[in-house]
């Protein structure tokens, strides 16, 4: 009886009105996945449709709206007259409005806000920004003044190499300091102590506490540490018991209380408040001024033992440790306790912030370039600091290894992004960021530190076929695994570009799971698996891990460059990436 069924079952089944029933639910399935077509610039209804969504969202989102009717005028050759009219008029309408609320930013003294509003209309060629441009300068020189200590600028706002000081608006000024006694820096500096409350480990009841370390910038108490030092005070996920301290160079026995002013997760940096006369207040130097060889001097509180100053060297200026921007390597003894603290030249300058160690490693740590906490200061005293990105993937350009770098080249634009909806192509090369010359990935992170989501940014290069261009995209938020959003995007033969640095092309229509390497971006992990251009793959096995964090893949592959070798190998990629942007 089973039988018979599973026979009559199987018929029906492999009846033609099956199969093809079978094929458009399948169909259906592979193209939900790809939910985004792009604007069609070329077609009349299309744009007129463009017109009308982006009145409706002018008051709610006043510079998206802005840039998608730029966009618009971008491509106006070839339609008649009125719709030009229409397209000018959306573009003047969300002017309008851009303008009024960059006004109100000012007036609210909401600099970050009102420095969005203004690089965008800068971009865009707005003649009406003049006056704004100013306003916004004065305000920015009224903040300079007030926090000049730590930024190393005297009252006219030129660097102060040479002066640690400033009046402290508790005690008497700031005594100078000669460079050769290093020690006497100390007096700047703070432990962190993070009251955590009690942890409960098999039925005993233990203090739970997070030691780190900090420095003063300026008299009125301002301070900086690392984020993971006092990430319980202020992550939503935490549920516990929660309060953060500081612990004064010459008082270690007394806590202050201290308050989060702003934080930046992704640089790891954190802006501290507490109400103590300050002793001595930290000047911002530039690691530019460094070299790898020269000498430095860690500072903070390694193991809860404060006031600990251990020495070192730079042993490279730039890791690509971050996904947002590079750190500097030391070989200065880090221990935990440590983060946060200063790393000071031998003129008591702040070259770079500590924030990692690799304990099985000695000699092995890392700190923060001061130049990053030198751009995003500003927005630090404004809160939570996000980071913007477009969603394409590139890597530096050169011709030859040792070449000059030209440029970053274009090598994926994700489906849906501000990239492609401000038509990025894959093989153009970015040469500038508004203002800012590129060169290398690293150029492009430093250039987009400081640029809020939101923000309409410009960007100058050459295309594929060496003609120069110049595009405007619009920032979004950075999520905290951008390539996640490829993944949820993306056909498999895309998505592997920028997770594995592979591009796939399908090789049969009847088995899905085989392709062929189209394309291989060198120093992927495509490139470190011996991968190379034809390879033949059949892909087994696709999963994510640590919760979306890491993408895994098994493959069968036959590698042409080893004799058509046949092997089963495992690959996995980290869903986020310093080259993704």
């Amino acid at each position: 009886m089973e039988n018979s069924l599973k026979t009559k079952l199987s018929t029906k089944l492999f009846h033609p009105f099956f199969l093809i029933l079978s094929f458009f639910i399948l169909a259906c399935q592979t193209h939900s996945e790809h939910h985004f077509i792009p604007l069609a610039y070329t077609e009349l209804d299309a744009r007129n449709g463009e017109i009308d969504e982006i009145r409706l969202q002018i008051e709610e989102k006043p510079l998206e709206s802005l840039w998608r009717s730029a966009l618009l005028l971008e491509t106006l050759e070839g339609f008649p007259n009125e719709h030009k009219d229409a397209c000018e008029a959306v573009f003047d309408e969300a002017k309008s409005f851009v303008l009024r609320e960059t006004q109100t930013a000012l007036d609210e003294k909401n600099i970050p806000l009102a420095k969005a509003f203004v690089l965008s209309l800068q971009n865009l060629s707005v003649t009406e920004i003049a006056l704004y441009t100013n306003e916004l300068e004065r305000l920015e020189n009224d903040f300079l003044k007030t926090y000049f200590p730590a930024l190393g600028l005297d009252e006219n706002n030129h660097a102060l190499k040479d002066s640690k000081n400033s009046d402290n608006a508790y005690s008497e000024p700031f005594p100078s300091l000669p460079p050769s006694k290093v020690s006497q820096y100390l007096q700047g500096l703070v432990t962190v102590w993070v009251d955590r409350g009690v942890s409960v480990q098999r039925g005993l009841g233990l203090p739970d506490r997070i030691i780190g370390s900090g420095f003063f910038i300026d008299s009125m108490g301002h301070m900086i540490t690392n984020y993971h030092v006092i990430e319980s005070e202020v992550d939503t996920t935490y549920k516990g018991y929660s309060r953060v301290y500081v612990k004064l160079y010459d008082d270690v026995e007394t806590r202050y209380p201290a308050k989060v002013i702003g934080y930046d997760k992704a640089l790891d940096l954190a802006l501290l408040k507490t109400e103590v006369p300050v002793p001595f207040s930290f000047s911002l130097g530039s690691s530019e001024d460094l070299e790898v060889g020269d000498r430095i001097f860690a500072m903070g509180s390694p193991l809860g033992l404060e006031n600990t100053i251990t020495s070192g060297i730079v042993s490279s200026k730039s890791r690509s440790l971050s996904t947002v921007a590079s750190a500097m390597q030391i070989d200065a003894a880090i221990n935990p306790g440590n983060s946060g603290g200063p790393i000071v030249d031998q003129n008591g300058l702040v070259q770079a912030i500590v924030f990692a160690g690799v304990l099985e490693y000695e000699g092995l740590n890392f700190a923060i370039p001061v130049e990053q906490l030198e751009k995003i200061l500003v927005l630090l005293f404004h809160g939570e600091v996000k980071h913007s990105y477009t969603g394409f993937y590139a890597k530096t350009k050169r011709e030859l290894p040792q070449q000059e770098a030209l440029g970053i080249e274009v090598h994926y634009v994700m489906r849906g992004s501000a990239a492609q909806k401000g038509l990025l192509a894959k093989g153009d090369i970015v040469q500038s960021l508004n203002a800012t010359k590129i060169r290398t990935v690293e150029d492009y992170q430093n250039a987009m530190l400081e640029i809020m989501p939101g923000t309409i940014i410009k960007l100058g290069g050459v295309n594929q076929e060496g003609e120069a261009f110049t595009k405007y995209l619009y920032t979004e938020e950075r999520p905290e695994m951008p390539i996640y959003e490829a993944y949820k995007r993306e056909p498999v033969e895309d998505f592997f570009l920028p997770s594995f640095g592979m591009k796939l092309k399908r090789t049969s229509v009847y088995n899905k799971n085989q392709y062929e390497i189209a394309s291989i971006i060198k120093g992927s992990a495509a490139d470190e698996n011996g991968f190379s251009l034809q390879d033949p793959v059949e892909i087994k096995k696709i999963k994510l891990l640590e919760k979306n964090t890491i993408v895994y893949a098994e493959l069968f592959t036959r590698k042409r460059n080893k004799a058509y070798f046949e092997v089963n190998l495992a690959i996995g990629a980290s869903l986020d990436s310093p080259y993704f942007f």
